[in-house]
């Protein structure tokens, strides 16, 4: 189940890199179908738009943790972790 936590982002108004965001979560999708639903929603959802993310495989996409709840409010299936950087 995703976690909760505070949208600090205006809704669509993205940094360009994701590595500009303190947290980041990977987000894994219960199927393939979830995650293309994810893409199209990239592709239409004018909030979702420009969200930067990276496909890291097994329908598993890292995303700022502020876009997870997001992804709730659109009803997706999936599950997050939260990456941690090593230092």
């Amino acid at each position: 189940m995703a976690e909760s936590c505070e949208l600090n982002v205006g809704r669509g108004d993205w940094k360009s890199n994701l590595h500009a965001y303190g947290g980041k979560s990977a987000v894994e999708f219960e199927s393939l179908a979830e995650l293309n639903a994810f893409i199209d929603m990239v592709w239409t959802d004018t909030e979702l738009r420009h969200m930067p993310r990276v496909h890291v495989g097994r329908n598993t996409v890292v995303v700022p943790t502020e876009a997870v709840p997001l992804l709730v409010e659109r009803n997706l299936k999936f599950g997050t972790s939260l990456i941690r950087v090593a230092t």
